[in-house]
């Protein structure tokens, strides 16, 4: 599978030089994506539990923006409140369900279509900014919007963020 997040910048995660997850992040928060197993065989720190093929969901942000968000945490025993677990659980939903698996390209695919794949896949941040640069800003915007549109034609109807609920729920109710 691969990932894409709107509005965020995307980054491999490495242990011993080898990518085990990804880093979704942008001015508030961080999203992270990535196999526990795989984490502990890079780290060499094999256990049981490492065995069984999990997908760990991380989000990371400031209190601040938690304050914007109406969720209050401003002790340790804040975290034991249902409310304010059921809204933590709310962002952790809604930030995750941003993130867009794709299996496979569409079959039905032009040539253009493919050129703007590589394009946006293939660039770092440094690359996409001299890219928009060498451009009017109307041209990066139709091709940017053009290959979103792309993207939305071969989104996984996975969605985390119904796993992450389910998960969520049954966490709060034991």
């Amino acid at each position: 599978y691969a990932f894409h997040c709107p509005r965020t910048i995307k980054a491999p995660m490495y242990s011993n030089g080898k990518v085990y997850g990804t880093l979704f992040s942008n001015t508030v928060k961080k999203l992270k994506l990535y196999d526990t197993a795989k984490k502990s065989q890079l780290a060499k720190e094999f256990n049981l539990q490492s065995k069984r093929n999990i997908l760990r969901a991380e989000l990371k942000t400031t209190t601040a923006y938690m304050r914007s968000r109406k969720i209050n945490l401003r002790l340790v025993k804040d975290l034991y409140a249902v409310s304010t677990l059921n809204k933590l659980g709310n962002e952790l939903i809604s930030s995750f369900s941003k993130i867009k698996f794709m299996k496979t390209l569409p079959e039905q695919k032009t040539y253009t279509e493919m050129e703007l794949y590589f394009t946006f896949q293939g660039m770092n941040d440094t690359q996409l900014l001299e890219y928009k640069n060498s451009m009017s800003p109307n041209t990066y915007k139709r091709k940017r919007k053009a290959y979103l549109k792309f993207l939305n034609r071969f989104n996984e109807d996975f969605e985390i963020s119904n796993k992450i609920r389910s998960k969520w729920k049954y966490l709060i109710s034991n």
